[in-house]
């Protein structure tokens, strides 16, 4: 066995074996070295974990949702560089808060349109702040909008009363200026919705989850699968983990609002497929172009540094998100809480397996999933694909795919835009 491979098995019995995840599913998958699948442990309710165990994947529903997006852009349906105001009218002469700290009347008019692209890069001018005192008056007009707390902590209201309450509320920066949390996930799920004529789960259903047999991906888990989906939980003080969501919780039937930011839940096997498509140039979802410009780092210094803070530690980024993770990884601390990618000094692992799980650049795709947990790497070559660097929408990338046919689903909506 590769020594790698022994590192990476060592890692994870170690994160068991100390209790602080009672379990992991998890694999890494190498062209030409094959597929190593670990299950290990139990979901902290004395079931144990199987390779095809369902769990909550939180925030990798945004890259999900932002290949959704760029093949609505590659067919034609979307572009880039238009406002959301033709599928978001509520947004259509958003105010802009003069600092972040200001009363929510104390605003500026936004000195351009809100974009697709200031979504799939976070940077529409709404989101969590790096701010975890809680006290500014943005914060608290933004609470319960669900960017305050991991997905299901309470129940949202539908998508349209949702963006109007969001709309509502001054941008926190200009758009295209700022790196923020969360929001933007939400808001591109909405539009996606919008531009279909249908709901979210079915646009993901028919871009994304039918072509790759992403078959067990959804925003619910039905009751004939239940039986392998695992309990949401948090450490309890006193040790051990107690329980947030039960498998019979807020995952148990289609929620009111699918969050495009964190409501997914997925299998092991769901996201190698998601992970080898986007490894292996995108088909049959995307083009190489496509994947190229979802991959590639949209920030600037400042961009970057002003999102730092949040969290200090712990990053929860990839593609869709407008960063993406560097370092090592290892897993979190909160069994079957969110999905988390967390930069740790090389001395914490020995160096072969360092090496290997620090490579963040090129073709490969990775994720910690679910601290209940699942751990997937898919490896890709070290250089960078030789394939455009261009996004899609911004060049000849923006064509439809050969031989792909459109989907007629998505070109139904009277009038070409959308009125609540």
């Amino acid at each position: 066995m590769p020594a790698t491979l022994d590192r990476t098995a060592a890692l994870l019995h170690d994160a068991v074996d100390a209790g602080r995840v009672p379990g992991v599913v998890a694999a890494v998958d190498r062209p030409g070295r094959g597929t190593r699948i670990h299950v290990l442990g139990e979901d902290g309710a004395g079931h144990l974990l199987r390779r095809d165990t369902v769990v909550r994947i939180a925030s990798i529903t945004k890259p999900v949702v932002a290949v959704a997006a760029l093949a609505l852009v590659e067919d034609g349906l979307l572009d880039l560089d238009e406002p959301v105001a033709a599928w978001l009218p509520e947004f259509a002469a958003p105010r802009v808060l003069r600092h972040e700290a200001a009363e929510l009347d104390d605003t500026v008019p936004a000195l351009r349109p809100i974009t697709l692209y200031d979504l799939l890069t976070y940077r529409c001018g709404a989101g969590m702040l790096p701010r975890f005192s809680f006290d500014l008056p943005v914060q608290h007009a933004t609470a319960g909008l669900g960017s305050d707390g991991p997905p299901g902590s309470y129940p949202l209201p539908d998508p349209d009363t949702w963006t109007a309450r969001l709309a509502a509320v001054p941008l926190v920066a200009q758009p295209g200026t700022r790196w923020l949390y969360q929001t933007s996930g939400d808001l591109l799920g909405v539009l996606l919705a919008r531009r279909c004529g249908t709901d979210l789960q079915t646009v993901l259903a028919e871009r994304v989850f039918g072509p790759l047999g992403m078959h067990d991906t959804g925003f619910s888990v039905p009751v004939a699968d239940r039986d392998r989906f695992v309990p949401l939980l948090t450490a309890a003080p006193g040790g051990g983990f107690a329980v947030v969501d039960p498998v019979d919780g807020a995952w148990a039937a289609p929620p009111v609002f699918p969050s495009g930011a964190g409501g997914l839940v997925s299998t092991l096997d769901d996201l190698l497929a998601f992970g080898r498509a986007l490894r292996d140039g995108g088909a049959p979802v995307l083009s190489p172009g496509a994947v190229a410009g979802l991959t590639t780092d949209r920030l600037d210094a400042a961009q970057r540094a002003g999102a730092a803070p949040l969290p200090r530690r712990r990053h929860r980024l990839g593609p869709g998100t407008g960063r993406r993770a560097r370092g090592p990884l290892r897993l979190g601390r909160r069994p079957g809480h969110r999905m988390a990618l967390r930069p740790v000094d090389r001395g914490d692992l020995p160096a072969a397996h360092a090496g290997e799980v620090g490579r963040a650049r090129g073709a490969g795709a990775r994720a910690l999933l679910p601290r209940c947990g699942a751990l997937l790497r898919v490896g890709g070559p070290s250089r960078a694909p030789a394939t455009p660097t261009a996004t899609p929408g911004r060049s000849e990338d923006r064509r439809r795919r050969p031989g792909t046919p459109r989907h007629t689903d998505c070109g139904t909506v009277p009038g070409g835009a959308y009125s609540p």
